[in-house]
């Protein structure tokens, strides 16, 4: 009987650990966007990945990684579309 109470005693620590962090995890999530939104609306990404930077946590390094793509993808649309060495045809 005291084996079962000592178990069921650790696993309501843990449901309520894991509650604790996603209730963590949706407040950071609601600041941090709100942050990192105003700051991309104003063309200012250098200072929105030093945010995601800053911020340790998996939210930060999924927002960084969303910001280097998206940047990755306009150079690379940039590039792709000016081109100074393409041949030029002439039809």
């Amino acid at each position: 009987m005291i084996p079962i109470i000592a178990l069921s005693i650790i696993a309501l620590a843990i449901i309520l650990a894991k509650f604790w962090e996603l209730w963590r995890f949706r407040t950071q999530l609601g600041k941090l966007s709100r942050h990192l939104h105003t700051l991309v609306e104003d063309g200012n990404l250098s200072g929105a990945l030093h945010i995601c930077r800053e911020h340790n946590s998996a939210l930060g390094r999924l927002f960084d990684a969303a910001l280097l793509y998206r940047a990755q993808e306009r150079v690379e649309r940039f590039c792709s579309a000016w081109n100074p060495w393409r041949s030029r045809t002439s039809s």
